[in-house]
């Protein structure tokens, strides 16, 4: 094997895993914007008004904050 041979599989392997990375980031950036649609969504249907600060409250909010704000909307029918 060359240098230059050593290189490429270099290059070829850190593009990979670029890509495996920002697949996941992708994802994980789509998974978050569709509960906080899903979130907005019920809020509407419900009736909830998203003041600033609950607007706030969702976008400063993990995966986790935001499906359980998601469950309690669902079960409650209300802001917590």
């Amino acid at each position: 094997m060359t240098s230059t041979d050593s290189k490429n599989e270099l290059t070829a392997g850190t593009w990979a895993e670029g890509k495996a990375e920002g697949f996941a980031e992708g994802h994980r950036f789509g998974r978050s914007e569709g509960l906080r649609q899903s979130i907005h969504d019920l809020c509407e249907v419900l009736a909830i008004e998203l003041t600033a600060e609950r607007e706030a409250q969702i976008h400063g909010s993990s995966d986790a904050e935001l499906t359980s704000l998601r469950e309690h909307l669902k079960r409650d029918r209300r802001w917590p």
